[in-house]
């Protein structure tokens, strides 16, 4: 419950079932949890919050399938006992109630104090919450509205120098790597970190742990676009084809670890801020 605070702190109406399974292997120090495992977790979590506000909003609602932006069907009985449902919702209906359960638990003021009741502690993010994007520093990041960079963002910096100052932990069998942060494309796009290695010429982006599904998403065509970008400069030098890589602090939701194959997009797990 904590994590789904923080999600709502942050303005996000959504999180899929893969970010809360990473979330509870995060904290209970696991590695086998997954999206299959999510239902029941957050249904025993409703049952729980009822005994302490029998109309407390449905805060399972938040949490949705990325193949179809919507609730699984658990939600559904819950859906119809709140609103004194007939029967429960399909189709548009379904995608109606959903959405003012929704709008429900964005404006009921006492998340704090109804995690304090039903846990006996006060709440406070236990590590960074997930962002839908991640300050990059980037002026095409869809963070900052007017297209203006900003200062970029503590974990963002922190997993980008770490890769810089350690481009062996790529596994990329590398021999003697000269790295740097903020490689300059002739696009006007900037590689997080530059790898040179011999005639191999390696671009990586990263993502930290703040980054939501959004952000990672556009990780992957980040890396597309730079890959195309280094692969014409390679070609009009006579050089070798470039590497790009995604470096994130959590595995890919399924559906994006699908894209990521099918874009031929190379990713690793690196956990600095975690």
């Amino acid at each position: 419950m904590a994590w789904l605070i923080g999600a709502l702190e942050l303005g996000r109406r959504k999180v899929t079932y893969a970010e809360v399974a990473q979330e509870l292997n995060a904290r209970l120090g696991l590695t086998n949890v997954t999206h299959h495992h999510v239902g029941p977790v957050i249904d025993a979590m409703m049952t729980h919050l009822r005994t302490f506000d029998p109309d407390v909003p449905l805060l399972n609602a938040l949490v949705m399938r990325a193949d179809m932006d919507a609730p699984g069907e658990g939600v559904d009985q819950y859906l119809v006992e709140r609103f004194s449902l007939l029967r429960k919702p399909r189709g548009s209906t379904r995608t109606y109630w959903v959405e003012t359960a929704v709008n429900e638990v964005e404006v009921y003021g006492s998340w704090p104090e109804l995690f304090a009741r039903a846990y006996a502690e006060a709440w406070s993010p236990l590590r960074p919450q997930l962002d839908a994007f991640d300050d990059d520093g980037q002026g095409d990041n869809p963070k900052y509205r007017d297209g203006r960079p900003r200062s970029e963002g503590p974990e963002h910096k922190r997993l980008k120098q770490y890769v810089c100052d350690n481009p062996h932990s790529l596994n990329l069998g590398l021999k003697d790597p000269a790295a740097a942060v903020e490689g300059s494309l002739p696009s006007g796009d900037r590689l997080d970190v530059e790898i040179v290695d011999g005639d191999r010429r390696i671009g990586v982006e990263v993502k930290s742990i703040r980054s939501g599904d959004e952000d990672l998403r556009r990780g992957l065509f980040q890396c597309v676009k730079y890959k195309a970008v280094m692969d014409a400069q390679a070609d009009l030098a006579g050089g070798r084809p470039s590497e790009v890589l995604l470096v994130t602090e959590r595995k890919l939701p399924w559906d994006l670890e699908k894209n990521a194959r099918a874009l031929g997009v190379r990713r690793l797990v690196i956990q600095v801020n975690i």
